[in-house]
């Protein structure tokens, strides 16, 4: 009986935290306007992230595409990887590889991206990104001709 109990108990507390983990996720998935970057003011600037299985994808509107994996534990507030500028985007940094981290901090998404280019010193580009309303793609008032 006692194996029975705690064989419960595991699996309970198992899935909670694999939901706790789903839902911090769904907090990071969706679309982000950047509000402020030590690289320039661009009120257009957007990144889309999508969960793909284990990893998070990223893709900017402005040229560059990360893959990333949440942080240690349930209930990660961060998540990091790698990724590239699209070659003939981004000026200096065309087809440039980088580091990425993310802070998810009051509802704001903070960015650190780290380019080594090759002969200079690492350029550390910081933002900070809101998220938009998700859009419904059945509302056709949310598309665009």
């Amino acid at each position: 009986m006692r194996r029975i109990i705690g064989l419960f108990c595991f699996m309970a507390f198992t899935f909670c935290s694999l939901t706790q983990m789903r839902a911090e996720q769904s907090n990071f998935t969706g679309n982000w306007q950047q509000i402020v970057s030590n690289a320039g003011q661009c009120d257009k600037c957007r990144i889309a992230i999508k969960e793909q299985g284990s990893v998070l994808r990223i893709t900017s509107n402005n040229g560059w595409f990360a893959v990333a994996e949440i942080g240690k534990g349930g209930q990660s507030t961060t998540f990091s990887g790698i990724g590239r500028w699209k070659p003939g985007h981004g000026g200096s940094y065309s087809s440039a590889s980088f580091n990425v981290h993310f802070t998810l901090t009051d509802g704001q998404l903070y960015m650190k991206m780290s380019v080594p280019i090759e002969n200079r010193p690492v350029r550390v580009i910081k933002a900070i990104f809101d998220k938009l309303p998700s859009t419904n793609i059945n509302d056709r008032s949310s598309i665009k001709a």
